[in-house]
């Protein structure tokens, strides 16, 4: 699917979104992508239409709606600075439009709203992080707890497919879609036009709480390829492409079709409809080894069943 649709239009050619783009920049100070500002313009026609403009932008569907979208999409940071706007933005037009009539002109409506406007954009403004240590650590912290280190990640983007999830899980061949990129990031894709392929590091958001941690599987996927349940080895995850892992991610090596902005379409998916990226990272030639081996139980099932 790519960009998101509605009637057949591309959301992100809209109006809207032209007028969200432009009014980017001062979003980025503030971690907010085009999306996120395109819903405070709208705004200021009627408050309510902030919510329907996230949940037609970022959109959800029936396993994940939209308030899991957006905390898969938008980074904590950024989801308070938002809020902190939107508490202080301008009122919507009515209430403008009340205040013209009760003052009898529209120099204080105007001053009221131009004072407003900058308080909230100064409210939103993210300061360096070493400045405000708690807000930092909202989106990436470090501690160390009993010896372990446990490390907080931001998604630096989504996944967009038409691909449904009986599709991803068959392992359909050829999933075409796009990875999303957020504004915040978009310096980040300086130089990577002209990449063939990349490699896509995902968090499995849809995973069973039964699925996050195991370190032994049996690579249950071979039983649609005939072999029988009591003939799967059990296995280290390590020694697996299996989502089951003591940390939720995955990697994918994808084919890029072409460019967009902060937008790659793509083929080679394997990971659902709003999955968060966490990065991207071109494929160059020095990866890809001149000799390689695998152990005697991979070659031995994939004799057997043609995959692992």
């Amino acid at each position: 699917m790519g960009a998101r649709h509605v009637f057949g239009w591309r959301l992100d050619h809209s109006l809207l979104a032209m007028a969200g783009r432009v009014v980017e920049p001062s979003g980025q100070l503030m971690g907010m992508d085009w999306r996120l500002m395109a819903a405070t313009l709208s705004g200021f026609i009627v408050k309510e239409n902030v919510i329907a403009t996230l949940g037609v932008l970022y959109g959800g569907n029936a396993q994940a709606g939209l308030d899991a979208t957006l905390a898969t999409a938008v980074a904590p940071a950024s989801a308070l600075a938002f809020l902190v706007v939107q508490m202080l933005f301008i009122p919507c037009v009515s209430t403008v439009a009340a205040m013209r009539q009760e003052t009898g002109g529209w120099r204080w409506p105007l001053v009221g709203s131009g004072l407003l406007l900058a308080i909230a954009l100064a409210a939103g403004v993210r300061p360096p992080k070493r400045t405000i240590g708690w807000l930092a650590m909202m989106e990436r912290g470090v501690s160390d707890q009993g010896g372990l280190m446990r490390i907080e990640l931001t998604a630096i983007g989504v996944v967009r497919t038409a691909a449904t999830d009986a599709d991803v899980r068959a392992e359909t061949p050829d999933i075409e879609g796009e990875l999303e990129v957020f504004g915040e990031f978009a310096p980040a894709l300086e130089g990577i036009d002209g990449y063939s392929h990349l490699f896509v590091v995902c968090y499995f958001h849809r995973l069973r709480p039964d699925q996050i941690g195991p370190l032994q599987v049996r690579p249950r996927r071979l039983i649609r390829r005939g072999v029988r349940p009591e003939d799967l080895p059990l296995l280290g995850v390590f020694a697996l492409d299996s989502p089951t892992r003591p940390n939720p991610i995955g990697l994918s090596l994808v084919r890029v079709l072409g460019r967009e902005g902060t937008g790659l379409s793509v083929v080679g998916l394997d990971c659902f409809d709003g999955t968060p990226i966490l990065d991207i990272k071109g494929y160059q030639p020095d990866y890809r080894p001149s000799e390689f081996s695998v152990p005697e139980w991979y070659t031995r099932l994939v004799d057997e069943t043609g995959h692992v």
